[in-house]
């Protein structure tokens, strides 16, 4: 990113100091304060994991190190049998192949997962072009700035994680 989007009409020199520092700046540029866990998410997760249900994240990012960090730092990190992030896997969403790739990290056929995510145009797109087998789109700000998409739905569309956990339930979880 920094070398294609940032530098690249950079002089040499600086373009090069640039390249060498690109994973901390990565890592700062996307690294939030004021990220927080959503509502009810916790308790979906541990209920999925204690339910035995390999879970894997499947994110576009400038810095998976970055969301790692915090997902350790909540105590979820270690709910993920893997974590897969857009810039360490070379593919963006709606690129079907980083939710490919992710059911593959768990072993489970992607036509039986369920896919979670808040964006239609990159996630609801992702899911259906991999031929997951649910899409759950879970609203956030980012939601409601999208343009609509008529032709992309959810297969179902919850506020936050205690709207998740109330999926599992019903799906005897």
């Amino acid at each position: 990113m920094w070398a294609d989007f940032v530098t690249g009409s950079w002089p040499p020199a600086a373009r090069a100091a640039v390249e060498r520092e690109a994973t901390p700046l990565a890592y700062a540029w996307t690294w939030r304060p004021e990220w927080t866990v959503r509502p009810g998410v916790p308790a979906a997760l541990r209920a999925a994991a204690d339910a035995g249900l390999p879970m894997a994240v499947a994110s576009n990012t400038f810095c998976g190190a970055a969301h790692r960090d915090f997902l350790a730092a909540a105590g979820l990190g270690e709910l993920f049998a893997a974590q897969i992030y857009s810039d360490e896997a070379g593919v963006r969403k709606p690129n079907p192949e980083l939710l490919l790739r992710a059911a593959r990290s768990v072993d489970v056929p992607v036509g039986q997962c369920w896919f979670v995510g808040d964006s239609v145009h990159r996630d609801v797109a992702c899911a259906r072009r991999a031929g997951a087998g649910g899409m759950v789109l879970m609203r956030s700000p980012r939601t409601d700035r999208e343009p609509a998409h008529p032709e992309l739905a959810p297969d179902v569309v919850v506020e936050d994680g205690h709207g998740l956990l109330v999926l599992l339930r019903q799906a005897g979880i």
